[in-house]
This record gives structure tokens, C-alpha cells and sequence, in this order.
């Protein structure tokens, strides 16, 4: 039996291994990062602090896609079961919505996996 290729999660457990094409990932995650929601921002300074925000997000992008460059142990993505649906503007139906882990399946699908180690949540 071939092991499917994912980053490394060394010893942490997790539930299973599924394709990344099966979960829904908002478009605007994986191509675009300065249009995540911000919430928490200086009214008095927007512009300052999109730009900041954004340069955070890149970093942490970036601090991810190294730790699977370099075998690094990195937490499995959480995600929770749905009922099979489409969401506005999709052309398909997802079995799974991401709770915690945009970043980890950016840099994966940015490495080129197919399938990720995830965590059920409630």
C-alpha cells in the first residue's frame, strides 16, 4: 500500500486523510490574501492597517509553505462534516468546511498535495 504523500504531522493524531479538492475553500483564500475579512482594525488609520494586515497574512503564508519545505511537524487542518452543498457562486458541491487551517491548505495546494491530514470538529 503507497502512504499518501501530505506534510509531516509527526506524532499528532489525526482523523483521516482527504482530498483537498472535497473541501470548501473560499476562492478568495487561495488566490487572493489582502481580501481575507478584517475585523479588527484602527477606523482612523484603514489603509495602514490593511496594508499590515495583509503583510502579516503573506508572512504567515509564507512561515507555512517553510515548514513543509523543511519536514517541520505542523498541526492537522480542522474542519467540519456538511451535508453535501454548493455555495454561492460554486460550481460544485463540498462534503467538508474548513474551521481552522487556511493557511495549512494554502501552502499545500501550493506545494502541489492533493490530500490533507484533517481533525473532525463539531
Amino acid at each position: 500500500m503507497i502512504e499518501e504523500q501530505v506534510y509531516n504531522t509527526g506524532n499528532i493524531k489525526y482523523d483521516d486523510i482527504i482530498y483537498i479538492k472535497d473541501i470548501y475553500i473560499q476562492q478568495r483564500v487561495l488566490n487572493k490574501l489582502h481580501e481575507y475579512d478584517i475585523h479588527d482594525y484602527d477606523n482612523n488609520n484603514i489603509d495602514n492597517d490593511i496594508d499590515n494586515f495583509v503583510t502579516i497574512q503573506q508572512k504567515r503564508l509564507q512561515f507555512v509553505i517553510d515548514e513543509i519545505d523543511n519536514n517541520t511537524t505542523i498541526y492537522p487542518i480542522e474542519i467540519k462534516r456538511s451535508q453535501l452543498w454548493t455555495p454561492r457562486h460554486a460550481s460544485k458541491k463540498y462534503k467538508y468546511i474548513v474551521m481552522n487551517g487556511n493557511h495549512r491548505i494554502t501552502a499545500s495546494v501550493i506545494r502541489g498535495f492533493t490530500k490533507i491530514p484533517v481533525i473532525f470538529v463539531n
